[in-house]
């Protein structure tokens, strides 16, 4: 019985026969009383009578099922490794495979070079020393155990601009035999920049904590300081030469309150606020502050 779905074409070669005497070929299925189905490549031609009319007809009809399922499969594999190369070419991250020594045998996307030029190229040539060994490591991993691994790597292009990658590689397996390997690539370059100002972030918070707190007992440390400064000014009698002493004591805990003020704003988010000084009297403060310290080498006038 002819298969339901090839009667039709079946049939349309059979009437054009039989009005025109057209030799006819179709390739159609039939279902045999088991439920079998089988392929036929059928062709024949009709002898006419006097008056045209078909009174015979001579063909012949080969089973070429086998011949039928080696194309359809043929087919089906071209059409699954055409779809499996659109995914391959189109995905969003790299993919790249190598033979067992590690030269590429296959890449879907490039950053600045055509994927046919890096064919037989060896993945480290484009990594550092330190990645290199890397995925030296990673490789006699998997075939020691053949499990996935994953690992960051820094590659570099051919305008000498680097990039991160979290990447993972695995075996290629075929037959039973390992034939090379696969790599899955994600640049992470601009998430671990991220990463980094994070943690510089952090960090500057930190120290912004750890100077307020010290700005804070030191603070405690000059009020002290500049309050038994001031009481010794005060008790001591007019003309007395410890009476200059005092004075740059007392401007001198002022210059230290100033700078504590300063401390603060490593960790505040306030904008600082400015305003203005004068200069001259800022610098006579520090020469007076820094004479005695200099020594009687040094001679420090403003």
């Amino acid at each position: 019985q002819v298969h339901p779905e090839d009667r039709r074409e079946l049939t349309l070669a059979f009437e054009q026969m039989r009005k025109d005497g057209t030799p006819y070929r179709v390739q159609h299925r039939v279902v045999l009383p088991g439920g079998e189905v089988r392929t036929l490549d059928c062709a024949g031609q009709a002898e006419l009578d006097e008056k045209g009319i078909p009174v015979l007809l001579v063909g012949t009809c080969h089973d070429i099922t086998g011949l039928a399922k080696a194309k359809a499969d043929a087919e089906a594999r071209e059409k699954a490794v055409s779809h499996f190369r659109r995914l391959f070419d189109q995905a969003p991250h790299f993919i790249l495979t190598t033979d067992l020594d590690l030269r590429i045998t296959s890449i879907n996307r490039t950053n600045n070079l055509p994927p046919e030029q890096l064919i037989g190229v060896h993945i480290t040539e484009f990594q550092t020393a330190e990645d290199s060994r890397t995925i030296a490591e990673a490789k006699l991993r998997i075939d020691t155990t053949g499990e996935v691994q994953s690992f960051d790597v820094c590659a570099r292009s051919e305008d000498g601009s680097t990039a991160w990658y979290d990447t993972h590689m695995a075996q290629i397996i075929e037959d039973s035999v390992s034939v090379g390997y696969i790599f899955f690539a994600v640049d992470i370059t601009e998430n671990r920049r991220l990463r980094e100002e994070l943690a510089h972030t952090r960090t500057l918070e930190a120290i912004g904590r750890l100077a307020g707190g010290i700005a804070h007992d030191f603070n405690n440390v000059t009020m002290a300081v500049k309050g038994y400064g001031d009481l010794a000014l005060r008790a001591a009698r007019k003309g007395q030469p410890v009476i200059p002493l005092l004075e740059r004591l007392s401007r001198t805990t002022r210059r230290a309150e100033a700078l504590i003020s300063r401390i603060p704003t490593l960790q505040s988010t306030e904008p600082m606020r400015r305003v203005p000084v004068d200069l001259n009297l800022v610098v006579r403060e520090f020469v007076d502050f820094l004479s005695p310290v200099l020594g009687a080498q040094i001679d420090l006038s403003f």
